[in-house]
């Protein structure tokens, strides 16, 4: 079984946000990650709506995350990863995609359990 969630939101929310509420939104590599690009508003935007649309996905599973259980890394190319608590990550796979203009992030999440995901991979190479 998996499940999908969604979220975009309006860049210019996260225009001036006080030190504190990014604490209560994003981790500390997040906050260290969007600090660095510019302009900022556009990453945390993008960060925000993935955590926004893992949320929803995994309700659909009567999970419940906090947006601090859930950190969007990237790789060194720029792919965002996820990273949740691993009692979950062990039975639940999680693709993200983020986009972002001048005005609107989006993101979507893919959950799968991770039975299902072999049982996928098993199936597409027979």
């Amino acid at each position: 079984m998996f499940h999908i969630g969604i979220d975009s939101e309006e860049v210019s929310r996260f225009e001036s946000l006080d030190e504190q509420l990014l604490q209560k939104i994003f981790t500390y590599r997040e906050i260290e990650y969007c600090k660095d690009k510019s302009p900022q508003s556009h990453h945390l935007a993008g960060k925000f709506c993935a955590k926004e649309s893992i949320i929803k996905a995994f309700f659909n599973y009567d999970i419940q995350l906090s947006l601090l259980d859930i950190e969007i890394i990237n790789t060194e190319k720029g792919m965002p990863q996820v990273i949740i608590p691993e009692y979950i990550h062990k039975e639940y796979s999680v693709q993200i995609s983020i986009s972002h203009n001048n005005s609107v992030a989006v993101a979507c999440a893919l959950v799968m359990e991770s039975q299902f995901l072999k049982a996928l991979e098993e199936s597409c190479w027979k």
